[in-house]
């Protein structure tokens, strides 16, 4: 009795394998595709099945001055400046912004300061003004007319600031202006 019992267990046990064995996928035809589930709820902005708000431009905060002509005296000194004054220069901007100024001659435009031979071009800043500067670097009489036109770029520090710091200042003006999305 053992025995038969044993021998049917091993006949079960190799007809099992032998169906598995045989059978593949491609030997059935596929199913018929179900119903599509529910919409899913959406994240913290908008309530289920309703869509979230817009958030702003990537550069919605970056604040480009216009091109600034160049108010420099015309008689010839060893120190001139001019002002422009810009409420958006707050202390907070002073603080915590990258801001940039830059000359410019003809096409030709760099980051401030800036100097060639005996002048040296530069600005500093105070709240709700930029000052364009300009000196000789040995006290001697200059007219400073090396740019026509000046303009100022500032960052906000959560932009500068997002994963690794980018150091501005290493870019060039155009460089700077595409990185941006502004106008050259």
């Amino acid at each position: 009795m053992k025995t038969t019992i044993l021998n049917f267990r091993l006949l079960m046990m190799m007809l099992s394998a032998v169906l598995v064995i045989s059978c593949s996928a491609e030997d059935g035809e596929d199913g018929a595709i179900g119903p599509q589930g529910p919409q899913g709820e959406q994240g913290i902005q908008g309530a289920p099945g309703q869509d979230g708000t817009d958030g702003e431009d990537g550069n919605a905060n970056i604040m480009a001055s216009d091109w600034i002509a160049s108010d420099f005296p015309t008689e010839s000194s060893n120190y001139g400046s001019f002002s422009v004054n810009d409420t958006a220069i707050t202390q907070n901007a002073l603080d915590t912004w990258v801001i940039l100024a830059y000359g410019k001659s003809g096409t030709y435009i760099v980051m401030l300061p800036d100097g060639i031979e005996n002048d040296t071009y530069g600005f500093s800043l105070q709240i709700e003004t930029i000052i364009f500067e300009a000196y000789t670097d040995d006290g001697t009489a200059s007219v400073f007319d090396r740019f026509q036109e000046f303009r100022y770029v500032m960052i906000p520090a959560s932009m500068a600031g997002k994963g690794s710091p980018i150091d501005f200042s290493k870019m060039d003006y155009y460089e700077l202006m595409d990185y941006l999305g502004l106008e050259y």
